[in-house]
């Protein structure tokens, strides 16, 4: 029964991420923010150029860096295997390639995004099961498959959908830490998390809220606060990478 469910979740994650990336390619005409995009390929040509890119950071740049660094590593796996199959001989080819087939760069994009969007399917259906509330596994999951909004946004190169999966699975990961009292790889994990939406959207930074909530309700058990646990070592570490 455990694998058939399993199946059905990867089947049904499979549809939502071809519903996101088919006829992709149509939304270049329309879409009015490519800014990860251009984002992206500027650091690769200032890493390919050892040029230094913070003195245009905050003119050039209209998000945070999370999603920009991942795009680069995508955009820099395709040259690399483009460099290994003797496909491009220099950078300054790949970047030639990149700018005469601009729809190519942005459907990659498209397609690498969704990579993140997608997986808040089985997140949300496997912490909806965690509660055992008859089938609002199935029914959360849907919803996040087939949800408009989410397939729209899912179409062009946006920190939305990626935000959304991020802050979901930063939220069940806070709710697991304010309910386990010293598991330095969950909390951890959760701040990592919580981090990363921050650095995908301004508007993560909501995420601060849940994340203090978290580090507070921690050392709290069976009726009793302990403040040596809330300024312990793990604490103190959490928010150094957090910050």
């Amino acid at each position: 029964m455990r694998n058939v469910t399993l199946i059905a979740v990867i089947m049904l994650t499979i549809a939502a991420y071809a519903l996101r990336v088919i006829g992709a390619e149509s939304s270049v005409v329309y879409s009015e923010d490519p800014q990860l995009v251009r984002q992206s390929l500027e650091m690769g040509q200032s890493i390919a150029n050892a040029r230094d890119l913070t003195a245009d950071f905050p003119e050039s740049f209209k998000y945070p860096l999370t999603l920009t660094y991942y795009l680069t590593v995508i955009y820099g796996s395709v040259y690399g295997i483009g460099r290994a199959l003797s496909v491009y001989s220099s950078a300054s080819e790949f970047q030639a390639f990149l700018f005469a087939n601009r729809e190519l760069v942005y459907v990659l994009a498209v397609w690498a995004l969704n990579l993140i969007s997608v997986a808040l399917i089985p997140v949300i259906f496997f912490a909806q099961r965690r509660l055992k509330v008859g089938i609002s596994g199935w029914l959360a999951a849907g919803l996040a498959s087939f949800n408009l909004l989410l397939v729209h946004f899912g179409h062009q190169p946006s920190p939305h959908t990626p935000l959304a999966t991020l802050s979901f699975c930063a939220i069940v990961l806070l709710v697991m830490v304010a309910h386990n009292y010293g598991s330095w790889r969950l909390i951890l994990l959760a701040t990592t998390v919580s981090a990363l939406v921050v650095g995908t959207l301004q508007s993560g930074i909501l995420i601060c809220l849940p994340y203090a909530l978290a580090i507070l309700a921690r050392p709290y058990r069976h009726g009793q606060y302990n403040w040596r646990r809330l300024f312990g070592l793990q604490t103190v570490v959490s928010l150094l990478l957090f910050a």
